[in-house]
């Protein structure tokens, strides 16, 4: 209170000033703010269970860079017309930029058709691709599979399911690795010099190449679900996977960020209004309100640090 009374209410224009300084500082780096939707975002930096599972990943080489999308034609899967409105759209996704390769019923080998011995596995093994396969042939072979049953084709051979696999930057991994390594030594023991820049440098360089593959993914699935739009009339499609929730996440925290943020505006301007029926009792506060989101959202860009799924609200808080 002190501070107030010999400092800023002597002095406004001086406060005032400070004020339009700090707001001129956040907006050179308000363009940096950004959401973060990734896994990383959503545990803690040490936990244990994705720490384990990386490691199988390792193991079993894979990737979650891939998206599913499900067919359900109104026909059955099995007819002509079916298959063949299949093939263009796995044809038009395959078209899309980024998408490396699919899997689908189409070219996973048919190992019941017909039955397959370890001495004719080699010269036998059939796709409905490449050869002339009759399609209930095929279906039984694909039903009869467990590899492939309820996770290509459901139970009730309804709906199938393309597998669209994307690129995975090898950086990202070493990247990541990398930081993971530092933190962990960093809590454990206590980091050098040349290690905690190291850290710093891995950390801004991760979180470039994060933004970069988000972004990049991004338009993949917007090109998807405008490819999926064409073929709605003759069946049911949903896409799936994890890049698709990262996106829709983003989208949702963005869209969470404007309607809350305006609803909460709306409902100060009228409490305000109605409580002192003069303007400038409305615009003083909805100024304070205003420059303080501004200040921290512009802190938050200086900072490189991301908004999460957790924090995204803060701005109707403020």
């Amino acid at each position: 209170m002190q501070f107030y009374q010999r400092i800023l209410l002597p002095h406004p224009i001086l406060a005032i000033l400070i004020i339009v300084g700090l707001c001129f500082g956040a907006g050179v780096k308000i363009d940096q703010f950004r959401l973060d939707a990734s896994a990383d975002s959503l545990v803690l930096e040490n936990d244990q269970s994705l720490k384990f599972y990386r490691s199988m990943r390792d193991v079993f080489t894979s990737s979650d860079d891939f998206l599913i999308v499900t067919y359900t034609p109104h026909d059955d899967l099995f007819s002509e017309g079916a298959v063949q409105q299949l093939r263009q759209l796995r044809a038009e996704i395959e078209q899309i930029e980024g998408v490396t390769s699919t899997n689908s019923i189409l070219n996973v080998p048919l190992l019941h058709s017909p039955a397959l011995t370890l001495d004719n596995i080699a010269e036998e093994t059939k796709t409905l691709d490449a050869d002339d396969v009759p399609l209930s042939e095929a279906k039984s072979a694909l039903l009869n599979n467990p590899l492939y049953r309820n996770l290509l084709i459901s139970e009730d051979a309804g709906t199938t399911a393309i597998q669209v696999n994307l690129p995975t930057d090898p950086t990202y991994y070493d990247l990541l690795y990398k930081r993971n390594n530092l933190r962990d030594k960093a809590r454990e023991s206590s980091l050098s010099a040349d290690e905690s820049a190291e850290l710093d440098k891995v950390s801004q360089e991760y979180d470039q190449l994060l933004a970069r593959i988000n972004l990049e993914q991004e338009t993949i699935v917007k090109n998807m679900r405008q490819t999926m739009q064409k073929y709605q009339p003759n069946a049911q499609l949903y896409l799936g996977g994890v890049p698709m929730i990262v996106s829709d996440m983003i989208d949702f925290i963005e869209s969470d960020l404007a309607t809350f943020g305006i609803g909460v505006l709306i409902f100060l301007l009228v409490t305000l209004a109605v409580i002192f029926h003069q303007w400038q009792w409305v615009v003083l506060p909805f100024l304070c309100c205003l420059s303080t989101v501004w200040i921290v959202i512009g802190s938050l860009g200086w900072l490189q640090w991301p908004v999460t799924v957790i924090s995204s609200n803060f701005v109707s808080l403020l």
